[in-house]
């Protein structure tokens, strides 16, 4: 009877040593592949069934709700298109997960998508420097008005400018005929 009890309580620390060294190892997995919530989980089991190791078994769980946090940080930022700030969880995240590979993934759609950003942000304040010159042009008259021509050639504005380049000179040609008619008479 007491082999007996001493094979089953070997049997049972067997089993509970290679469970708790099965699910850290499995937590450990999921942990290097992103998947936070997973490890989290199987941290907690691991934690049960190990009493000597639950402060650094703590620990890794601790890191991988950490990591979960920025991970749903980072990707309510990019759903708000907040990709600057996304852009930041996400490299918190890897900084404390370099082997999460889709980590490596977001980080560089990030970096295009605010590229784009950039260069639709520098072509719109371009365009409104462009209208505001124009409009600047018109204030002044003829003169600014063939200027802007020459500095903005390929703009919008340029066929409305020389549009009223020819009103504005057909109208002083007419002027000074005019003048020149009262005068002579």
């Amino acid at each position: 009877m007491k082999k007996l009890i001493l094979i089953c309580t070997i049997f049972f620390a067997t089993i509970n040593l290679y469970a708790q060294s099965n699910s850290e190892k499995m937590g450990d997995a999921a942990f290097s592949m992103g998947n936070y919530a997973d490890a989290i989980e199987l941290y907690d089991a691991a934690a049960i069934l190990s009493k000597d190791r639950t402060t650094e078994i703590q620990t890794k769980r601790s890191k991988a709700a950490r990591c979960l946090s920025l991970k749903k940080k980072g990707d309510s930022l990019y759903a708000s298109k907040e990709y600057e700030e996304s852009k930041s969880k996400y490299q918190q995240l890897k900084s404390l997960n370099p082997s999460d590979k889709s980590v490596n993934d977001k980080l560089a759609r990030l970096d295009k998508l605010i590229a784009e950003r950039k260069s639709q942000e520098a072509k719109a304040e371009k365009m409104a420097q462009i209208e505001n010159s124009y409009y600047d042009a018109l204030k002044i008259g003829i003169v600014a008005l063939k200027k802007f021509c020459i500095d903005y050639p390929k703009s919008e504005q340029v066929g409305k400018a020389q549009l009223l380049i020819n009103i504005l000179e057909q109208n002083q040609y007419v002027s000074k005929a005019d003048e020149t008619a009262l005068y002579n008479s």
